[in-house]
């Protein structure tokens, strides 16, 4: 099980941002414990923007609320990537005009960009079964039309 984040005998590199410390080396220590990966862990999306234009990353994990530059901006950001990561966002929740029927946030992370994206109480377990089903290798294009996204 220790081999299943590398592609090429090369270790799968990750970068985290999520302004809630634990949180983020949660899922850190999760993906590093479970596989063989890099993970570097931001607390702001301006220095995940910095950080993805500094080295290359297989993946970007990111919150959706987040302080002055949200996740939706970084994901924005990340896109604009000559080699874009693939993009896990997740979110404890919210959306715009939900009591009009306004989109999650899950939704429109999906609809900028986001591979996937999970509420923030499944975020862990959701990554380690895309590893176990070889969706966090770079080879892979994201996820299929047809496989769903959860909402909050």
């Amino acid at each position: 099980m220790g081999d299943l984040l590398t592609t090429n005998s090369r270790v799968c590199k990750i970068l985290i941002c999520d302004d809630d410390a634990i949180m983020g080396r949660v899922i850190g220590d999760t993906l590093v414990s479970s596989f063989l990966s890099e993970t570097v862990v931001t607390r702001n999306a301006f220095d995940a923007v910095a950080t993805l234009k500094r080295e290359k990353f297989d993946i970007l994990v990111t919150d959706i609320l987040l302080p002055r530059m949200d996740g939706i901006e970084l994901i924005i950001e990340a896109r604009r990537l000559d080699l874009p990561p693939k993009i896990v966002a997740y979110s404890g929740g919210g959306s715009l005009g939900k009591f009009a029927g306004g989109p999650s946030f899950l939704e429109i992370a999906r609809a900028l960009g986001a591979d996937w994206a999970f509420p923030r109480q499944d975020v862990t377990t959701a990554l380690v079964n895309l590893a176990v089903q070889g969706q966090l290798t770079p080879e892979r294009d994201g996820p299929s039309a047809d496989e769903q996204t959860p909402s909050t």
